[in-house]
């Protein structure tokens, strides 16, 4: 399933839709079961009312969990990112230029009904192609330029964000906070820059 509603625009991140498809699809409470069947509850007029206002109570407690744990998951996600890329970044230097299917881009591929693992083989034979036909329109000596620029400025942002979390009197400095908006920025245009 995709995270996007294409006439509207609406981007729904991965943990949102995890959200969605434990409350509608895999909770105990759910609305649909056995092979995302709706549960013949719902299909009983008189009933509908009663079982909503219960969906509607159990998506408050679920709110209310997920706020409880925000500071958690929140630091399980930044040390689980970081570890992660960290590792393919000594394994593969080169994957921070690697280009990736945007999740509007899945949505706007996959074909109605279509399985995942025949949607992301096709998606796979379709990365070539994609690959040479962006690859028309970048300039090899831009890239040269973004990659070394990108890599300063990533390295000064890392020191200044590092000292910052050692001293956290350093965030009320001058320009620090100024430094680190700038280098970041810095480094998101030259990582767009890179094929």
């Amino acid at each position: 399933s995709s995270g996007i509603n294409a006439e509207y625009g609406v981007f729904l991140s991965k943990v949102l839709m995890g959200n969605l498809e434990f409350i509608l699809f895999n909770g105990p409470w759910a609305p649909f079961k056995n092979s995302w069947k709706l549960d013949e509850r719902y299909k009983k007029r008189e009933a509908r009312e009663a079982l909503a206002e219960r969906l509607a109570k159990y998506i408050t407690y679920l709110a209310f969990f997920n706020f409880l744990l925000m500071p958690f998951i929140f630091v399980w996600q930044f040390i689980f990112h970081l570890v992660h890329y960290a590792e393919i970044v000594k394994r593969e230097p080169g994957f921070l230029g690697v280009r990736m299917w945007s999740l509007y881009s899945r949505h706007f591929l996959r074909h109605y009904n279509e399985l995942n693992h025949e949607f992301n083989s096709r998606l796979k034979k379709a990365y070539i192609p994609a690959n040479k036909y962006l690859n028309l329109f970048t300039s090899p000596m831009l890239v040269i330029i973004a990659k070394n620029v990108g890599f300063f400025a990533g390295a000064l942002l890392l020191v200044l964000v590092t000292l910052t979390l050692i001293n956290e009197e350093l965030l009320f400095a001058d320009n620090i906070p100024l430094a680190i908006t700038v280098l970041g920025i810095t480094v998101s245009v030259c990582r767009a820059l890179i094929p």
